[in-house]
């Protein structure tokens, strides 16, 4: 039995640029030796250069992406696992054969198979992405992801479009590997592989860098300042004792161009968003978050609950956010207004019928063209405008909560 020092210097004396003379016995085994070898040290290399972009990818995005939009990135990233059937195995059986041949020397048979095993497996690859296209595209996504963020929902079936084509692409791909794998050349395939994670890196590399130069290098670009929307949490009257009356949050539908981060500003038929001004998250989670406050500081019947609690409700709210901007007037001496309008509607959750609806519409005169002061009194408006939801929520509840003569 040889010794390990023997096996590695083995190992050493495979590692060449050229091939080995196959006109031998010997030489034909080197030579198989050698790819062997080759195959092992670019998959080892290639395995790790994918998983230093999986981490950095993930380091470097995650507090950019946060927690709903990274889940559902890890949710359509765990589908390639998943969808490995789609393949139909054709990629290892193509790579027996394609050995075979190769090991017959046989050139008629070795480019008769080639051309029949990608034309084959492009047509998987064709009929395999359409379905999976189509079955992505009306995915019912609210409730994969239990969230009821329009814009999460919307981009996450974007991304998945995006996955589907390039799934797609590797099924053709894992056709070449298979022949590149029945060749002995398998390491080609592993170092083109490799050298793709490489340009990734060096894309995750440049745009590290471009994010922290906005700040950095470029000192004349101010960094965009971080305001919260909806007032904080404030010690004030709780809610009544009581079991009280579960009011289900339902879908919270946002216009598309106030969902996002930014403040939204318009002037007649002009819009336009405020420079260097963001929200700390999307205004659909903000506006959720306080929502849910103003809910506890409420001292009537209703309790507001999420689909995840395990508990039953009867009522459903739905509100539609048509409106959530800073106004301005068309005389440059008029003050902006911050404006809220809401479309809210509750209906009974057992017999599945209307219980009320109504639109709330509050505008709150900001005191300067400050961005802070425009900020506080958008804020006021929300605070004001949630506080109706409530009221208008505990009347609408208080019938529920007398027990039925």
């Amino acid at each position: 039995m040889s010794s390990p020092i023997a096996l590695l210097r083995k190992a050493f004396s495979l590692l060449r640029s050229g091939a080995f003379d196959t006109d031998s016995e010997q030489g034909r085994a080197d030579e198989r030796y050698r790819r062997a070898l080759l195959a092992m040290l670019a998959n080892a290399g290639n395995k790790a250069l994918a998983l230093a972009v999986m981490v950095l990818s993930v380091s470097l995005t995650a507090p950019y992406l946060g927690p709903d939009r990274l889940g559902a990135w890890m949710l359509i990233s765990s589908l390639s696992f998943v969808l490995a059937f789609l393949g139909l195995g054709v990629g290892n059986a193509l790579t027996n054969q394609v050995a075979f041949a190769h090991a017959q020397r046989s050139s008629a048979s070795l480019s008769k198979l080639v051309s029949g095993g990608l034309g084959f497996m492009a047509l998987i690859a064709l009929v395999a992405g359409t379905l999976l296209q189509l079955v992505l595209h009306y995915l019912p996504w609210d409730l994969v992801l239990r969230s009821a963020n329009k814009l999460l929902v919307e981009e996450t079936r974007n991304a998945a479009a995006v996955f589907g084509l390039f799934f797609a692409i590797g099924i053709f791909n894992s056709a070449l590997n298979g022949i590149f794998a029945g060749l002995q050349k398998s390491y080609l395939a592993h170092a083109s592989a490799a050298a793709g994670s490489v340009l990734a890196l060096i894309g995750l590399g440049l745009a590290a860098i471009s994010l922290s130069a906005c700040v950095t290098v470029f000192p004349k670009t101010k960094p965009a300042q971080l305001y919260h929307l909806g007032l904080e949490a404030e010690g004030g009257p709780q809610a009544a004792s009581g079991a009280g009356v579960s009011v289900l949050q339902g879908a919270i539908q946002f216009n598309r161009e106030v969902a996002g981060d930014r403040l939204l500003t318009r002037q007649g038929n002009q819009a336009a968003y405020v420079a260097q001004a963001r929200w700390t998250m999307p205004a659909t989670l903000l506006f959720e978050e306080s929502l849910a406050k103003a809910f506890m500081r409420g001292t009537g019947d209703a309790r507001l609950i999420s689909p995840k609690d395990p508990v039953s409700a009867k009522l459903v709210l739905r509100l539609d956010v048509r409106a959530l901007e800073i106004r301005y007037g068309e005389g440059s001496r008029r003050s902006p207004v911050a404006v809220v309008n809401l479309s809210g509607l509750l209906a009974d959750a057992d017999q599945r019928t209307l219980v009320s609806q109504s639109v709330f519409d509050c505008q709150v005169p900001a005191k300067s063209n400050r961005v802070q002061s425009l900020v506080t009194a958008l804020n006021e408006a929300l605070s004001d405008c949630q506080g109706q939801v409530v009221k208008w929520t505990d009347q609408s509840a208080a019938g529920f909560a007398k027990p039925k003569g």
